[in-house]
């Protein structure tokens, strides 16, 4: 191989590590009305899972609801309040979840996903009041792909959270609309 030759597939690796992917779909299917959306005050979470899950040995339910509530509430902790508060409890049912393979995304495209629902819930009337269906997938073929790949839980749920309260608080998201 010639030096020109080598710079060439030197650029190419490097442009290619730097090709990583989140793919987010999020799908409103009952939003908060409009007029209490800032209005939320979050008093608990609970965390479900599918139960075709529960068969599922790599996955760490305590420490992914550990991370989940703690991100969950730094977040919701964080929202600018406005108006008479709406005391809302969260429920978030993990449909899906699967941590990439270091390996896997060092050589080739492995990906992490999780997906599932949050579901809003007035704590007075224990009516639901929201509902979102959230699904993230990391695609990485590199070595920010293992990177992601053990961050696992943490940078899954991060991710997870910080779509559904984007999608909460974006002005106008209406019933039916995916992104």
């Amino acid at each position: 191989m010639t030096t020109g030759t080598l710079s060439k597939v030197f650029f190419a690796a490097v442009a290619a590590a730097s090709l990583t992917g989140c793919l987010d779909t999020v799908s409103v299917l009952q939003a908060v009305p409009q007029s209490q959306r800032q209005a939320l005050a979050f008093s608990g979470l609970e965390v479900a899972f599918d139960p075709a899950l529960e068969e599922k040995p790599s996955l760490e339910r305590d420490a992914l609801v550990e991370e989940m509530t703690r991100q969950f509430t730094e977040i919701a902790d964080a929202r600018e309040k406005v108006g008479v508060p709406v005391e809302t409890r969260a429920q978030i049912e993990i449909l899906g979840y699967k941590e990439a393979n270091a390996a896997l995304s060092l050589l080739l495209a492995d990906s992490a996903e999780i997906m599932g629902y949050v579901r809003l819930r007035d704590v007075a009337s224990d009516e639901q009041i929201g509902e979102y269906y959230i699904d993230v997938t990391y695609g990485e073929a590199d070595i920010l792909g293992v990177a992601t790949a053990a961050a696992g839980e943490k940078e899954l749920s991060r991710a997870f959270l910080k779509e559904f309260f984007k999608t909460l608080d974006q002005p106008g998201e209406e019933a039916g609309k995916a992104r």
